[in-house]
């Protein structure tokens, strides 16, 4: 939730209220995904931003959505992808169609795979919210091994998240 807030917070820095903005997952959502939506949702309604989500239905599904927009005449479209595997499709659909991409003003998303890396330093993603991979699976074999010792279960654990964009 906070990551969601995090990311929402930087992206109505860096982009104009008013902005057309499409949230985007895809077809499987998980707690994770959800929790990050609600984290952006509710600051982007705080910041009086107006967003619209869309779960990927079909293979083509980011594009056929992207596509409607320019149709439609929008510009300076922002996109917020809930999961890395969406980044990392619609930072591809970008980099493959090239006339797409100068309708699109920035592209945010959470997750640090090489793949979303490169595209990050390509400039194709805007910035990305990420967590301490290290002091997440550290934790995630604590908790296990709480578990099997049979020490009590404390919840969802909070992690720090940080925000990435090329300087």
């Amino acid at each position: 939730h906070d990551m969601g807030e995090q990311l929402a917070g930087e992206v109505m820095k860096e982009q104009p209220r008013g902005a057309p903005v499409y949230l985007f997952s895809g077809a499987a959502v998980n707690e994770i995904t959800e929790r990050f939506r609600a984290g952006i949702c509710q600051a982007l309604d705080a910041g009086g931003y107006q967003y619209e989500y869309y779960r990927k239905s079909t293979d083509d599904g980011f594009r056929e959505k992207l596509e409607e927009a320019v149709g439609a005449g929008e510009e300076g479209i922002v996109l917020i992808a809930l999961d890395p595997e969406s980044l990392t499709e619609a930072a591809a659909m970008l980099t493959e169609h090239r006339i797409h991409a100068a309708y699109v003003a920035g592209l945010y998303g959470r997750g640090s795979t090489i793949a979303i890396l490169n595209y990050l330093d390509k400039e194709i993603i805007t910035g990305i919210c990420a967590v301490d991979n290290f002091s997440s699976g550290y934790l995630s074999v604590k908790m296990a091994s709480d578990a099997i010792s049979s020490q009590s279960y404390h919840g969802p654990v909070r992690m720090d998240s940080y925000y990435i964009k090329k300087a």
